[in-house]
């Protein structure tokens, strides 16, 4: 498995099936996540047009923002109400979830800063760190965290893999295409999640971005019979 391994880490993948994805470690950084929030820098408060408004998911490499330039970072949907009603004494205007309108006014009263402050500031909160991968096959960044990645991706299991052995490599060619079953099983002081026996996956690369796929598989021994697999004797 440490060929494997060289140069990955290993993510699991939850949907249909379970899948683990060896991705290239160089190609993973950490950005940071804004979800539809609102960045508001020192002195801007009373200048909704000078607001920043991140729309949707948004991953933005560490270096590209200054976080300390910012005042308030918040999620509107959870304050408008009450911009609402702070601004309605001086003003009539809609406030959706989003502060469509607000965010075009030029400036708002003086006398609403208070208020805004002690609003905005009790929601303010740094945006998370994640870890994400670039997919050049797709075009797109896959969240590495199960809690803001819309690719299922559960957890990472560098060092579960690092504690089992490939003890066997069976495969299958048709139409010029090979197809690669691994069977593994746990080193003696594995602790970890393969350690309770062998372990069968169906092996996929992508030699273009340099990904591992290996597919849970499971009964492999009648699979082997009847589907043409043959044991690698090199393996």
């Amino acid at each position: 498995m440490k060929s494997l391994l060289e140069g990955k880490r290993v993510f699991k993948q939850e949907a249909d099936e379970t899948k683990y994805l060896f991705l290239p470690e160089k190609e993973i950084e950490k950005y940071y996540y804004f979800y539809h929030d609102i960045l508001i820098k020192k002195g801007d408060l009373l200048f909704p047009t000078r607001w920043m408004k991140k729309e949707g998911a948004v991953l933005a490499p560490l270096d590209s923002i200054n976080l300390e330039e910012y005042e308030y970072v918040f999620f509107p949907e959870w304050v408008a109400k009450y911009i609402k009603e702070i601004l309605a004494p001086f003003m009539d205007i809609e406030i959706d979830n989003q502060l469509t309108e607000l965010l075009a006014l030029e400036e708002l009263p003086v006398e609403t800063e208070k208020g805004l402050r002690e609003l905005i500031e009790a929601e303010h909160s740094l945006p998370p760190i994640v870890e994400a991968y670039k997919d050049i096959d797709k075009e797109k960044h896959v969240i590495l965290h199960q809690d803001f990645t819309k690719d299922d991706i559960s957890d990472e299991y560098t060092s579960d893999f690092s504690k089992i052995n490939i003890t066997s490599t069976y495969e299958k060619t048709f139409n010029g295409v090979t197809e690669i079953v691994l069977q593994t099983n746990p080193n003696k002081e594995n602790s970890g999640y393969f350690s309770y026996g062998a372990q069968w996956f169906h092996y996929q690369d992508n030699p273009r971005n340099n990904v591992i796929t290996l597919t849970e598989i499971h009964d492999m021994e009648e699979i082997l019979l009847i589907a043409g697999f043959k044991e690698n004797q090199n393996s």
